[in-house]
């Protein structure tokens, strides 16, 4: 193979293009291979093969800077880039990351998980070039529907008024995850050069390397800013994929939790005609394609724009609508100060889905959603509910639903696969001779729970696990039973302003006499890894908190 010759970009330059060719097919296999079977992004990567190869065939990396926005489409350019020996264990533990990772390479320029980025990091670049008095090509990839997003038309409204030249690279493969929405994905780009002051070069065929090499090389040539257009195929090359791109983006190993969401919000919306769905760029990955289907007139993507997303919500929710907004937690981080000023201030009836809650296997870094109760539970007026079961998500919806004030509802993406038969005690029933109360905050933090109530049971202690299903406001009626008790609080999110954080504050307002116990994710960033490998890295094995309980009642 000519893959297995390739350990940097300068090892491209010797291949003619029918070499380039048999490389591009043995890329697009290996790719394929990969992610079926550790999972991924799919169809992303295999759109932009040929873009990958002519970009690093015709520019000087690591010397010229290779921006790519969003850094899911980076596989290929991982292969090219002296990690192909690596790039089996993609996703896992110990590996390398799904997404562009500054540390794991030279030739990654910035991280990039989240959309949007790439042009601003293009405008920090051509700065510094310019005030360092340096010689180097500045190329930023950026997906049409990464175009949306409210940091490319800052970033492009800055950019405009800079000297020196950037390369813009519009991948118009027409989708973000789903279709692209928007006047922006439907335009043929030539208007947003105009406005900026770039030149325009032009479409190119984005599976055609004789034509992508000429037209990166006049991008090259030329002394000003330009833009150009690639068009590509998204799935290239798998038939699966390009007939379902938006099914075929990312490929998971395991069922997600959100799978009936759309179906629940669906029924509710037949029976009241108020209720509408809104999403950024994630009909799909949200689990809301049955709402989209049933209530079309209803369902509002907003594109890759998640605070636009939440300013849109709460102006429906002022017109007497009621709003579920249905984003990743990782994402929703985007809208923090739309959270807050657009919805929270007016005491507005938005409810909040925070999918991937938690921590989250394969992705890593970028896409922990490990945050969310640390910015929303000290906001005041917002319910947050924690559904620790699929079964328990239709309920969680519904009690939101009925408040007609802001909620949350996370949960994580999948149930956890290690059941313990642990029994669960109601809050309202908890046994008075227990020695120790752990407060579970959601699903997998359910599960720990009870596996550390084995060990504990097993080091003859009497151990109770209760169900937090609703966070906050926190049930007046529990602080009395916890009276006197060991209260261990277990979640999935950062453990300081956690969860944890939240139960000892309403305790110490209570006066309560109640040493609390906070097991939380450690002060540490995850890396791409398997459900129980997070579980140990994040510092919430078990073990590590029965023997912490045992040290103190022992």
């Amino acid at each position: 193979m000519i893959l297995d010759d390739i350990n940097s970009p300068s090892d491209l330059k010797r291949l003619d293009t029918a070499a380039l060719f048999e490389l591009s097919s043995e890329i697009r296999q290996t790719i394929i291979q990969t992610v079926l079977t550790n999972g991924g992004h799919l169809a992303s990567n295999l759109g932009v093969v040929e873009l990958t190869l002519a970009l690093h065939y015709v520019f000087d990396t690591p010397s010229d800077k290779l921006i790519f926005d969003v850094g899911h489409q980076c596989y290929a350019h991982k292969l090219l880039t002296g990690r192909r020996d690596k790039f089996s264990e993609i996703r896992k533990k110990g590996g390398i990351s799904g997404f562009i990772k500054a540390s794991e390479s030279e030739f990654d320029v910035m991280n990039s998980g989240h959309a949007g980025t790439a042009l601003s990091i293009a405008a920090g670049l051509m700065r510094a070039r310019n005030l360092e008095g340096a010689d180097y090509e500045i190329v930023a990839v950026v997906g049409d529907g990464a175009l949306g997003n409210g940091l490319s038309a800052e970033a492009l409204n800055d950019i405009s008024g800079l000297s020196g030249k950037l390369i813009i690279i519009i991948n118009d493969n027409g989708m973000t995850i789903n279709k692209s929405v928007g006047g922006l994905a439907q335009s043929d780009k030539s208007g947003i050069a105009a406005a900026h002051g770039i030149k325009f070069l032009g479409s190119v065929d984005g599976h055609d390397l004789e034509a992508l090499t000429t037209a990166l090389n006049a991008a090259k040539a030329s002394e000003t800013s330009v833009l150009l257009r690639v068009q590509t195929i998204k799935g290239k090359g798998f038939s699966e994929a390009e007939d379902a791109p938006d099914c075929f983006h990312s490929v998971s190993n395991g069922g997600l939790f959100s799978e009936n969401l759309g179906g629940i919000l669906a029924d509710l919306a037949d029976l009241d005609p108020k209720i509408v769905a809104v999403t950024a760029a994630m009909r799909d990955g949200t689990g809301l394609a049955e709402f989209a289907r049933r209530h079309p007139d209803r369902f509002f993507d907003a594109g890759l724009a998640e605070g636009h997303a939440v300013i849109m919500a709460a102006a429906l929710a002022k017109c007497g609508f009621k709003p579920f907004v249905a984003i990743y937690s990782t994402f929703l981080q985007r809208a923090y100060d739309q959270i807050i000023h657009d919805v929270l201030l007016d005491n507005l009836p938005v409810v909040f889905l925070l999918d991937h809650a938690g921590t989250v296997s394969g992705d890593g870094e970028s896409h922990q959603g490990i945050y969310d109760l640390s910015y929303l539970l000290p906001l005041p007026a917002i319910s947050v509910f924690a559904p620790a079961s699929k079964s328990e998500l239709p309920t969680a919806v519904r009690d939101a639903l009925a408040l007609s004030a802001p909620a949350a509802v996370r949960y994580p993406k999948s149930e956890p696969k290690n059941p313990s038969k642990f029994l669960v005690s109601d809050i309202n029933a908890l046994p008075r001779e227990a020695d120790v109360i752990l407060l579970s905050s959601g699903a997998r933090p359910l599960e720990i729970a009870r596996r550390a109530a084995d060990i504990l049971m097993r080091r003859g202690l009497n151990p109770a696990v209760a169900n937090m299903f609703k966070i906050k406001p926190f049930p007046a009626e529990l602080i009395g039973r916890l009276e006197g008790k060991i209260v261990a609080t277990v979640e999935d999110n950062v453990a300081p302003l956690g969860f944890g954080s939240y139960v000892l504050s309403v305790l110490n307002e209570a006066g309560a006499d109640v040493k609390v116990m906070s097991f939380g994710v450690k002060d540490a960033v995850l890396p791409p890894a398997s459900d129980e490998e997070l579980i140990e890295l994040a510092g919430l094995s078990p073990s590590h908190i029965a023997f912490s309980i045992l040290k103190i009642l022992i």
